[in-house]
């Protein structure tokens, strides 16, 4: 998206897929959509969510993007 590659240097074609592949794993495995039910793509929805577990922050593609989980 445009927004992550206006912050980032690209290094050269392998980088490039690097980051493509972190971004597109971000969108489809975390980030939710709109249309969607604010859920991502890949959601699983027979999977159970504990919402008692502690909420963790992780960052994503050096630190560019922050990911929030519930602790396992």
């Amino acid at each position: 998206r445009r927004e992550y590659l206006d912050l980032t240097l690209v290094w050269g074609v392998e980088n490039l897929r690097s980051v493509l592949a972190g971004y597109q794993a971000h969108c489809n495995d975390h980030r939710p959509h709109r249309g969607r039910q604010r859920r991502p793509p890949n959601h699983d929805p027979d999977r159970a969510i504990d919402l008692t577990a502690a909420i963790r922050c992780g960052e994503v593609l050096d630190g560019q993007i922050h990911e929030y989980h519930r602790a396992a």
